[in-house]
């Protein structure tokens, strides 16, 4: 059984972790770092989580949720979810 190795797309930002698995992955606590410092960056005030299906890793997910909120604060912070009609549940 032959396997087709999925070829670099320039437009994915995340093909290494994502195809490779040479990286390591991060942590909710690390990926919020970095997004909220490029919030910051951009100076943008909208942060969507999207691309396959976000809700697969549930736990991780909400974690770094929680993690974005607590490092962005101000009014203007505005968090979006694209998901496959899966409700999470925030406790």
């Amino acid at each position: 059984m032959k396997f087709r190795v999925a070829r670099k797309i320039e437009d994915c930002k995340n093909w290494e972790i994502t195809y490779s698995a040479v990286e390591e992955p991060l942590s909710p606590a690390e990926a919020a770092r970095i997004m909220s410092y490029e919030r910051r960056r951009f100076g943008v005030d909208r942060m969507a989580i999207s691309g396959g299906e976000s809700t697969l890793n549930r736990k991780w997910l909400l974690e770094y949720l929680k993690e974005l909120k607590r490092l962005n604060r101000d009014e203007k912070a505005r968090l979006h979810v694209d998901t496959n009609a899966v409700v999470l549940r925030c406790l």
